[in-house]
C-alpha cells in the first residue's frame, strides 16, 4: 500500500466513524461515499469491536 492509499483508508475510516457515531445508517454512508456497502459494514463491524 503506497503511502496517498493509506492516508485515503485512514480518512475514510475516520470519517465513517464520524457518520456512524452520528447515527447514520451503512447504507447512506456507503452511498455519500460511493463505497461498497459491505466495505462500509466492515468497518462499522471494526469499529464495534474496537470500542468494547
Amino acid at each position: 500500500m503506497t503511502a496517498v492509499e493509506e492516508i485515503t483508508e485512514n480518512l475514510t475510516f475516520n470519517h465513517i466513524r464520524g457518520l456512524w457515531e452520528k447515527g447514520l445508517d451503512a447504507n447512506f454512508i456507503a452511498d455519500a461515499f460511493k463505497l461498497p456497502v459491505k466495505k462500509v459494514e466492515a468497518i462499522i463491524k471494526r469499529l464495534k469491536s474496537s470500542s468494547n
